[in-house]
């Protein structure tokens, strides 16, 4: 066996993954792997056109563009020096003068956030950057939402959550700086948690009684957080009201949510009510095996309805998700009571999600039993058997149609039609919708890309 045999033999013992095109033996010195190098370990994948291993192996370098990956985490490198375990099997140091980093997000409708800095090193499973740029659209100054950071700190946690540490972070949106931090720090995973960091929605709607309502809706202000949601509404009858909700993270996978105040509602058959909360809670939790997800909510508060007396309403809902490949199984029981009314909620449905480069469509069949009814509209759960369809096509340059629909087949009519048109440009997006069934026009400013 030649040298060259024995250097590939060595490889594919020791790592799950090691190909390219070419070995070459510098005698003495090193060994050098060309045309397209895979390179894989426990911890990260390295893919690149070159990769020089030094003679004793455990040196590794490149100096040709390289893309490493670790879960959902995707950095860019123009050349690298690093240092490899061969008896762990892992990568224990990599350096590199610049860096691009992009998560990508599930959701069709997430934007890519992106991260630009300098001084890489990745050393004992965390990422140190200098300088940071992050923002969800390219170039990053001309974001709708953007930070920059002198330093930041990214570690893996555990399986796919993330921990980010910022130091001296500034704030911009629209390319205008709002308000700086001397430090922040969050946790997300990286599958679903980098959706709109802010959300502003303002509906227009005329109504019978109330005459002309405007309400606008802010959400999800915070980076990873959704830390603050508000809504205001008032109405040419002159009533204004205020919601806000607070949400708490606790630990890995729980929050806290605290809500208080009146908001104006409209119910599928287009009538109108107040609903105050005084105050009212969600306590959520989540537990992941796999690919499977369980979800616990416990929700409890004190409401009223059209300035009605003050009533009781506590309850819960238990959810699960199995993924099989692009097909999905959901189930989800609900129970509440008070001293009003009470209701129990059961459903479940398989989804069928197949993306394209530039569409995704999610085709489901599913069912929900509902026994009384919660006294607050909005909040019942309409019994519902039947297909749904989901849709997200990217037909032009910054233009997408989007729809979200769900027949009964019992009543042989829509119980959820929505129908949207979005324009995205320099990382904000505008957002027109219809709602064919609750006959009610929106439209929303997303920090959103695509």
């Amino acid at each position: 066996m030649n040298f060259i045999n024995f250097f590939q033999l060595f490889l594919f013992v020791l790592s799950p993954s090691f190909s390219s095109n070419e070995v070459n033996y510098v005698e003495g010195v090193s060994v050098e792997a060309t045309g397209n190098v895979i390179f894989e370990t426990e911890d990260i994948v390295i893919l690149s056109e070159s990769i020089n291993f030094s003679f004793d192996y455990s040196n590794i370098s490149s100096e040709s563009f390289t893309e490493i990956s670790s879960g959902n985490l995707l950095f860019s490198l123009i050349g690298f020096d690093g240092k490899f375990n061969t008896v762990e099997n892992s990568i224990e140091r990599l350096v590199s003068n610049d860096f691009e980093l992009k998560i990508k997000s599930e959701d069709p409708l997430s934007p890519d956030w992106i991260f630009k800095g300098e001084d890489f090193l990745y050393e004992g499973q965390k990422w140190i950057f200098s300088n940071v740029s992050f923002g969800n659209w390219e170039p990053l100054p001309d974001s709708g939402f953007f930070i920059s950071a002198k330093k930041c700190i990214l570690q893996k946690i555990e399986s796919d959550l993330y921990e980010l540490n910022f130091q001296d972070v500034d704030f911009y949106i629209l390319s205008k700086k709002v308000f700086s931090l001397k430090s922040m720090k969050r946790e997300f995973h990286s599958r679903d948690d980098f959706s709109n960091i802010l959300t502003f929605v303002p509906v227009l709607q005329n109504h019978e009684s109330e005459g002309l309502i405007l309400g606008f809706r802010l959400t999800d202000f915070g980076a990873f957080g959704g830390l603050l949601s508000s809504s205001l509404t008032t109405t040419e009858a002159g009533k204004t009201e205020l919601f806000i909700d607070g949400k708490l993270p606790i630990g890995q996978n729980a929050s806290f949510s605290l809500g208080l105040g009146s908001v104006f509602e409209v119910d599928k058959s287009g009538n109108g009510y107040w609903v105050s909360a005084s105050p009212s809670y969600i306590l959520s939790n989540f537990f992941e095996n796999g690919n499977e997800i369980f979800n616990m909510t416990l929700n409890s508060g004190r409401f009223s309805v059209n300035d009605s007396a003050l009533f009781n309403m506590s309850g819960g809902i238990l959810s699960f998700k199995k993924e099989f490949g692009d097909l999905v199984f959901q189930s989800n029981f609900s129970d509440f009571s008070g001293n009003r009314k009470s209701y129990e909620s059961f459903g479940a449905n398989f989804r069928f999600r197949k993306s394209y480069k530039k569409s995704t469509f999610i085709f489901g069949i599913g069912k929900r039993d509902v026994k009384g009814f919660h006294p607050i509209p909005s909040r019942q759960d309409f019994s519902w058997e039947g297909p749904s369809l989901s849709s997200f096509v990217n037909f032009s340059e910054g233009w997408a149609f989007a729809t979200k629909s769900e027949w009964d087949i019992n009543n042989r009519d829509f119980v959820t039609n929505e129908i949207s048109l979005i324009k995205s440009f320099n990382g904000i997006a505008l957002n027109l919708g219809f709602e064919t069934e609750e006959k009610l026009f929106s439209f929303s400013f997303d920090l959103l890309s695509f």
